[in-house]
């Protein structure tokens, strides 16, 4: 039982902090904005797209860069 509720718990604890994961932040020193959406690589394994882009004048999003962050916290590029 006590094996049950510490799986439970663990559960629990993984599903709270992937419904955390990222929306937009903003850079207050050069406008830019970087927005983080999760996606699933392999069952129960999830990485994060990250785009940072910037708004013009009209108000349209300008891409500055795309990048991916692994379970593990660690960047890279995807193969696109």
């Amino acid at each position: 039982m006590k094996l049950h509720l510490a799986a439970m718990a663990t559960l629990v604890i993984t599903l709270a902090a992937s419904g955390t994961v990222g929306m937009a932040e903003a850079s207050a020193q050069d406008g830019q904005f970087t927005e983080c959406v999760p996606f699933m690589v392999a069952k129960y394994v999830y990485h994060q797209r990250c785009t940072t882009y910037y708004l013009d004048e009209n108000g349209n999003r300008q891409v500055v860069n795309v990048y991916h962050i692994d379970q593990d916290g660690q960047w890279y590029v995807p193969n696109e």
